[in-house]
């Protein structure tokens, strides 16, 4: 049987397959167990799609990685995958999650050594401009500091400079420790948090700075380890690289590092068009990374979706989408403010930057090859945004044919409507639809 025809009877399965909801679920081992990200499907979801998949010669795409759930199940079931994300954060994440189950036994001992030597003199050269300083106080900051200089210098390398510059290296056992002090910074920080969980005060005055003691850091981080260690050992990655590597990177979606025809089959979450700061709702997480501040605008320009729209030159409308020029049509003529002028600018980016990496993808996608995109609707004031519908004929012009779709409800309190309840000025109904596209690369 040929790969073209292994292709196509996938194809087939996919076009009849009724998928599980794409919503989370709070099992052992899912991925909201490993990192709450607001985005992020179900794990059972993806394996309903994966287990119509021929694992012979099967490279999956996730160019939207996020925290990883498509790299992890795929690793899970012996496929070779790559997952791409401008997040350095999330890339993280994403590599924690393909970490050997037998490299368990070796957590906690790293956990003791990474505690009993930390360099505070060294964590405190960070100084002012460290981020963490945002919401600690210097002497507090300096303690999470120094955990992640000695996770850097055990497990990067001694002469390792921030690990923003070699995230793309480091190895999953690195990144597992990573997470475990994202996990205690976000717990430590909770208090910033409000009911938007994508937002995060960033203007935290002196005396507001919360003190954690050294006991209390080294605390949250052995017990964030032990949990980790849990996990690790419920995932059973006792895999061999050499027949299921896994390769999860920074990259954009709008110029993926890959070759023209060489993936066999995409499954992905596009970033929603509701306005969530990717950058800013990990910026706890970049922070312990080292990112500083005058690098975060830039990273935020970056994204698809993301609210700041500085580095738009001009509206860009995808040619023959009509569903979505009239979205736009309809933003700018509404009566509200800023419509005509940040929100028009705003969807015009979203939609320019989505259709580029529709064709971006189909570019290194094979022919016949599936793609299963998972994307939700939202509302502008009143104005629906039935985002599925777009992205089909966004898809249509750059070679993907609609094959599928379903739709599924999404709960009220994960709506990011009722997020914002001032949304409410302008309609009653929050309801929302998380839709499951399923295109073929024609």
């Amino acid at each position: 049987m040929t790969a073209t025809t292994t292709l196509n009877d996938s194809l087939e399965k996919l076009r009849h397959l009724q998928p599980s909801s794409p919503k989370r679920n709070a099992s052992l081992g899912s991925s909201a167990d490993w990192y709450s990200y607001y985005a992020g499907y179900a794990d059972g979801f993806v394996k309903d799609i994966v287990g119509v998949l021929p694992a012979e010669a099967m490279t999956i795409l996730d160019p939207w990685n996020g925290s990883g759930t498509t790299t992890a199940v795929a690793t899970l079931h012996s496929l070779r995958s790559k997952g791409f994300d401008l997040n350095p954060a999330a890339v993280v994440i994403a590599k924690a999650r393909i970490l050997h189950s037998d490299v368990a036994g070796s957590i906690a001992p790293l956990t003791e050594e990474i505690l009993g030597s930390p360099d505070l003199e060294a964590a405190k050269t960070s100084g002012s401009s460290d981020l963490l300083g945002t919401w600690l106080a210097a002497g507090s900051a300096a303690y999470i500091r120094a955990i992640e200089i000695r996770i850097r210098q055990l497990l990067i390398g001694a002469d390792a400079g921030r690990v923003l510059g070699s995230v793309n290296e480091i190895s999953s056992l690195a990144a597992l420790f990573y997470l475990g002090l994202f996990r205690s910074v976000r717990t430590l920080l909770a208090r910033f948090v409000g009911s938007n969980p994508t937002w995060i005060r960033r203007k935290v005055e002196g005396r507001e700075r919360i003190r954690p003691s050294q006991e209390t850091v080294n605390d949250l981080f052995s017990r964030a380890m032990m949990e980790l260690t849990k996990l690790v050992e419920a995932a059973s990655h006792a895999y061999d690289d050499q027949h299921c590597p896994c390769d999860v990177e920074i990259g954009s979606s709008l110029n993926l590092p890959l070759e023209s025809g060489t993936i066999d089959a995409v499954i992905t979450s596009p970033p929603y068009c509701t306005r969530i700061d990717y950058a800013v709702a990990t910026l706890p997480e970049l922070a312990v990374l080292g990112l500083r501040a005058d690098e975060l605008k830039d990273l935020r320009d970056k994204m698809i979706g993301t609210p700041t729209i500085a580095s738009l030159s001009q509206d860009e409308i995808p040619p023959e989408c009509d569903r979505a020029a009239d979205l736009i049509e309809e933003v700018s003529t509404h009566g509200s403010k800023a419509s005509s002028g940040y929100y028009r600018r705003f969807f015009s980016r979203y939609f320019d930057g989505m259709h580029r990496s529709l064709s971006e993808i189909r570019r290194v996608a094979k022919d016949g090859s599936p793609a299963v995109l998972v994307v939700q609707d939202s509302f502008y004031k009143e104005v629906h945004v039935d985002l599925a519908g777009i992205i089909e004929d966004m898809a249509g012009t750059v070679g993907w044919t609609p094959l599928a779709r379903h739709d599924f409800p999404v709960i009220p309190r994960r709506n990011y409507a009722t997020i914002n309840p001032r949304s409410r000025v302008y309609r009653e109904r929050t309801e929302a639809t998380e839709s499951v596209l399923v295109l073929g690369a024609s």
